[in-house]
Protein backbone atom coordinates (compact mmCIF):
# COMPACT_ATOMS: atom_id res chain seq x y z
CA UNK A 1 0.00 0.00 0.00
CA UNK A 2 2.82 2.83 0.84
CA UNK A 3 3.86 1.46 -2.77
CA UNK A 4 0.74 2.58 -4.39
CA UNK A 5 0.72 5.83 -2.70
CA UNK A 6 4.03 7.08 -3.49
CA UNK A 7 3.33 6.23 -6.84
CA UNK A 8 0.49 8.32 -7.12
CA UNK A 9 1.85 11.01 -5.44
CA UNK A 10 5.11 10.94 -7.53
CA UNK A 11 3.07 10.88 -10.89
CA UNK A 12 1.51 14.82 -10.09
CA UNK A 13 4.90 15.65 -8.99
CA UNK A 14 6.67 14.35 -12.75
CA UNK A 15 3.60 16.10 -14.80
CA UNK A 16 3.87 19.11 -13.26
CA UNK A 17 7.86 19.21 -13.49
CA UNK A 18 7.33 17.87 -17.10
CA UNK A 19 5.23 21.02 -17.81
CA UNK A 20 7.27 23.71 -15.91
CA UNK A 21 10.82 22.49 -17.85
CA UNK A 22 8.98 22.21 -20.92
CA UNK A 23 7.85 25.72 -20.80
CA UNK A 24 11.50 27.06 -20.24
CA UNK A 25 12.78 24.75 -22.73
CA UNK A 26 10.56 26.29 -25.66
CA UNK A 27 12.42 28.00 -27.59
CA UNK A 28 10.61 31.74 -28.21
CA UNK A 29 9.44 33.00 -31.49
CA UNK A 30 9.21 36.31 -32.43
CA UNK A 31 7.63 37.19 -35.77
CA UNK A 32 9.49 38.12 -38.69
CA UNK A 33 9.77 41.38 -40.27
CA UNK A 34 7.48 41.52 -43.37
CA UNK A 35 9.49 39.84 -46.45
CA UNK A 36 8.62 43.46 -48.51
CA UNK A 37 8.28 46.48 -47.56
CA UNK A 38 6.31 48.43 -49.65
CA UNK A 39 7.33 52.06 -49.55
CA UNK A 40 10.96 50.88 -49.40
CA UNK A 41 11.39 47.64 -51.73
CA UNK A 42 10.49 48.36 -55.89
CA UNK A 43 9.02 45.66 -57.52
CA UNK A 44 11.76 45.37 -59.82
CA UNK A 45 14.24 44.85 -56.84
CA UNK A 46 11.49 42.05 -55.17
CA UNK A 47 11.06 40.42 -58.54
CA UNK A 48 7.16 41.06 -58.62
CA UNK A 49 6.54 41.17 -62.32
CA UNK A 50 4.81 44.49 -63.13
CA UNK A 51 2.14 44.35 -65.30
CA UNK A 52 3.16 45.99 -68.70
CA UNK A 53 -0.43 46.54 -70.47
CA UNK A 54 -4.07 47.81 -69.78
CA UNK A 55 -5.31 44.62 -68.77
CA UNK A 56 -7.61 43.49 -65.83
CA UNK A 57 -7.68 39.82 -66.59
CA UNK A 58 -8.47 38.49 -63.00
CA UNK A 59 -9.89 39.49 -59.90
CA UNK A 60 -7.54 41.77 -57.96
CA UNK A 61 -6.02 42.70 -61.62
CA UNK A 62 -3.18 39.66 -62.23
CA UNK A 63 -2.90 36.36 -61.20
CA UNK A 64 -0.86 36.99 -58.33
CA UNK A 65 -3.64 39.74 -57.35
CA UNK A 66 -1.00 42.96 -57.03
CA UNK A 67 -3.89 45.02 -57.18
CA UNK A 68 -1.68 47.69 -59.67
CA UNK A 69 -1.80 49.18 -62.92
CA UNK A 70 0.49 51.06 -64.31
CA UNK A 71 -1.97 53.39 -65.85
CA UNK A 72 -2.19 57.05 -65.28
CA UNK A 73 -4.68 58.43 -66.93
CA UNK A 74 -6.38 58.50 -64.04
CA UNK A 75 -4.66 59.89 -61.08
CA UNK A 76 -5.33 62.13 -57.69
CA UNK A 77 -5.49 65.14 -59.22
CA UNK A 78 -8.42 64.32 -61.60
CA UNK A 79 -10.70 61.48 -59.57
CA UNK A 80 -13.04 63.50 -58.27
CA UNK A 81 -13.80 64.96 -61.50
CA UNK A 82 -15.24 61.61 -62.82
CA UNK A 83 -18.81 61.49 -63.98
CA UNK A 84 -20.87 58.53 -65.01
CA UNK A 85 -20.55 57.51 -68.66
CA UNK A 86 -22.40 54.56 -68.86
CA UNK A 87 -24.17 51.53 -66.79
CA UNK A 88 -25.43 48.48 -67.74
CA UNK A 89 -28.01 46.87 -65.34
CA UNK A 90 -28.20 42.64 -65.29
CA UNK A 91 -31.52 42.73 -64.37
CA UNK A 92 -30.11 39.23 -62.26
CA UNK A 93 -31.15 40.72 -58.78
CA UNK A 94 -33.27 38.82 -56.62
CA UNK A 95 -34.72 39.82 -52.88
CA UNK A 96 -35.46 35.97 -52.07
CA UNK A 97 -39.03 36.90 -52.02
CA UNK A 98 -40.19 34.34 -54.78
CA UNK A 99 -38.61 31.12 -55.52
CA UNK A 100 -35.04 32.34 -56.41
CA UNK A 101 -32.95 32.95 -53.41
CA UNK A 102 -31.67 36.38 -52.32
CA UNK A 103 -28.78 37.69 -54.43
CA UNK A 104 -25.32 39.93 -53.37
CA UNK A 105 -23.95 41.59 -55.82
CA UNK A 106 -19.76 41.83 -55.37
CA UNK A 107 -18.05 40.66 -58.75
CA UNK A 108 -15.45 42.32 -60.17
CA UNK A 109 -15.36 43.18 -63.75
CA UNK A 110 -12.20 42.59 -65.64
CA UNK A 111 -10.90 44.19 -69.22
CA UNK A 112 -8.94 42.08 -71.63
CA UNK A 113 -9.14 41.78 -75.36
CA UNK A 114 -10.88 45.20 -75.74
CA UNK A 115 -13.68 43.88 -73.88
CA UNK A 116 -15.00 44.33 -70.44
CA UNK A 117 -16.31 41.05 -68.54
CA UNK A 118 -18.41 40.88 -65.57
CA UNK A 119 -20.48 37.84 -64.20
CA UNK A 120 -23.92 38.03 -62.44
CA UNK A 121 -25.21 36.19 -59.16
CA UNK A 122 -27.35 34.38 -61.51
CA UNK A 123 -23.97 32.54 -63.16
CA UNK A 124 -24.13 34.56 -66.11
CA UNK A 125 -21.08 36.23 -68.20
CA UNK A 126 -21.72 39.63 -69.68
CA UNK A 127 -19.14 41.05 -72.12
CA UNK A 128 -19.31 44.75 -72.82
CA UNK A 129 -18.04 47.32 -74.69
CA UNK A 130 -16.23 49.44 -72.41
CA UNK A 131 -16.48 52.84 -74.27
CA UNK A 132 -20.19 52.67 -74.42
CA UNK A 133 -21.66 49.48 -72.59
CA UNK A 134 -23.40 48.10 -75.18
CA UNK A 135 -23.82 44.54 -74.79
CA UNK A 136 -21.66 42.19 -76.81
CA UNK A 137 -22.82 38.70 -75.81
CA UNK A 138 -24.05 37.10 -72.75
CA UNK A 139 -22.79 33.30 -71.89
CA UNK A 140 -25.79 31.82 -69.30
CA UNK A 141 -24.39 28.80 -67.74
CA UNK A 142 -27.74 27.52 -66.89
CA UNK A 143 -26.87 26.57 -63.53
CA UNK A 144 -29.24 26.31 -60.55
CA UNK A 145 -29.58 29.38 -58.99
CA UNK A 146 -29.29 27.68 -55.91
CA UNK A 147 -27.20 29.28 -52.96
CA UNK A 148 -25.33 26.20 -52.04
CA UNK A 149 -22.33 28.03 -49.79
CA UNK A 150 -23.91 31.13 -48.39
CA UNK A 151 -27.10 32.04 -48.22
CA UNK A 152 -27.28 34.09 -51.00
CA UNK A 153 -26.29 33.69 -54.63
CA UNK A 154 -23.17 35.63 -55.53
CA UNK A 155 -20.91 35.58 -58.23
CA UNK A 156 -17.09 36.65 -56.94
CA UNK A 157 -16.68 37.42 -60.77
CA UNK A 158 -14.44 36.02 -63.71
CA UNK A 159 -11.29 35.78 -65.28
CA UNK A 160 -9.84 35.85 -68.67
CA UNK A 161 -7.43 32.85 -70.25
CA UNK A 162 -6.33 33.09 -73.38
CA UNK A 163 -3.79 30.19 -74.41
CA UNK A 164 -4.07 27.33 -77.07
CA UNK A 165 -1.61 24.89 -75.64
CA UNK A 166 -2.05 25.32 -72.31
CA UNK A 167 -5.56 24.38 -69.78
CA UNK A 168 -5.90 26.60 -67.38
CA UNK A 169 -6.16 25.54 -63.73
CA UNK A 170 -9.68 24.81 -62.52
CA UNK A 171 -9.88 25.99 -59.01
CA UNK A 172 -13.52 26.39 -58.57
CA UNK A 173 -15.95 23.23 -58.15
CA UNK A 174 -18.56 21.69 -59.61
CA UNK A 175 -20.65 23.89 -62.57
CA UNK A 176 -19.20 26.92 -61.11
CA UNK A 177 -16.25 26.63 -63.50
CA UNK A 178 -16.86 27.35 -67.34
CA UNK A 179 -13.96 27.84 -70.27
CA UNK A 180 -15.75 29.38 -73.25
Amino acid sequence: MNGIKKHILTAPALCLLAGVSNAYAQDTYTVPPPLLAPSSVSAEDARIPIPSGKEWDSFHGQLSSQKYSPLTQINKDNVGKLTKVWQYFTGDMSTGTGKIPPSVWSATPIFANDTLYVGTPFYRIIALEPETGKEKWTYDTKSPLVAETQPALKSRGVAYWQEKTRKPAWPARRSCTWAI
